[in-house]
């Protein structure tokens, strides 16, 4: 609105509002690179432009404000050799194994907002209610996946959970969680429940390996 009232071109208002979402995300979880690419892929943006300077720019400097203002936000992950043939074909492994959960995901997501927009007899004012006992549920069974889960991510990222019915199970919670509170009408995020799910997902695969 402001871009509007100050005469700016679509194309501007875009490269800001970009650059705003990549600085809070490289800011909040002390990882430009990875808000630079989510921006980017989000907002459809040319990857050989001047928006995508400004927006690795921005992310940038509100990593290196919030480096030095605030210590690293959790989880902390530690250092892993994976040089080597069979640590490579594993990463490659989860790769795909990421591939799928995404594109699951997106189904879940999009499956949960059609089925609560379609329970007519249900109030609109009433849905997040039975979505906060979808949520509840779950969270009694793995209350790990609720919230953030850094705490949970962090032993999971450690090898502090190694059982693969956990780690799966754990998967298909945050999965569940994340569309269920979408679906029915929370204010909730896609980035640290992506990170939580990638993670899990990740340790399964390499329980398996």
């Amino acid at each position: 609105r402001a871009g509007r009232r100050w005469g700016l071109a679509p194309d501007d208002v875009q490269a800001l509002v970009a650059a705003g979402a990549a600085a809070g995300l490289g800011a909040a979880f002390h990882a430009p690179v990875a808000a630079t690419l989510f921006a980017v892929e989000v907002l459809a943006l040319r990857w050989f432009s001047r928006t995508t300077a400004l927006v690795a720019l921005a992310a940038a400097t509100a990593f290196g404000v919030m480096h030095f203002a605030y210590p690293p936000v959790e989880p902390r992950v530690p250092e892993y050799d994976l040089l080597g043939v069979l640590p490579l074909a594993v990463c490659a492994a989860v790769g795909a194994v990421g591939g799928v959960l995404a594109a699951a995901q997106v189904r879940l997501v999009y499956a949960c907002r059609d089925a609560f927009a379609g329970w007519r007899s249900l109030p609109r004012w009433a849905r997040p209610a039975a979505g906060g006992a979808v949520l509840s549920a779950v969270g009694l069974a793995y209350p790990g996946a609720l919230g953030v889960g850094y705490p949970t991510l962090e032993k999971v990222l450690t090898g502090a959970h190694p059982e693969l019915g956990f780690l799966v199970a754990l998967t298909a919670a945050k999965m569940l969680l994340m569309a269920v509170s979408f679906g029915s009408g929370y204010v909730g995020g896609f980035f640290a429940p992506g990170l939580f799910i990638g993670a899990a997902a990740g340790a399964a695969c390499g329980t398996v390996a």
